[in-house]
């Protein structure tokens, strides 16, 4: 599978992707889910981190699935941070997803924020430091 989706931590407070350079919007589709279900099955905050240093989305359509990424709906409303590292980091695939993240009603979201880095040596640092 192109893209990974696991349990992080043994607190189940981190849901990982693990992302492959070739995926399809299926299989983003189907990690959104995935990620879903898992964090259903708490009721603490849970954030997600990506690690897609080796991946870029195809193209096109990219809009729909990264809405659907950002509102899909969670039962426990326990979505913490969205932390995304690699290439996703600059250009328009950032500025993209920090225009779903700005439009989109607080209410209707996921995550607390988006966060992009270079390394997960800092993603896991952001984490660490911004618990709620």
């Amino acid at each position: 599978m192109a893209i990974k989706v696991e349990w992080d931590t043994d607190e189940k407070t981190l849901v990982r992707w693990n992302m492959d350079s070739n995926w399809t919007w299926d299989e983003f589709d189907r990690a959104v889910d995935e990620t879903g279900v898992l964090m259903d099955t708490v009721f603490h905050q849970v954030d997600l981190l990506v690690l897609s240093e080796k991946s870029l989305p195809p193209t096109p359509n990219v809009l729909p699935h990264f809405m659907y990424s950002q509102t899909y709906p969670i039962a426990n409303d326990n979505g913490g941070h969205l932390v995304i590292v690699g290439f996703w980091q600059s250009g328009i695939i950032a500025s993209i997803m920090r225009a779903v993240e700005k439009t989109t009603p607080r209410s209707k979201k996921v995550f607390i924020s988006v966060q992009f880095f270079e390394k997960e040596s800092e993603a896991r640092k952001f984490i660490t430091n911004n618990r709620q």
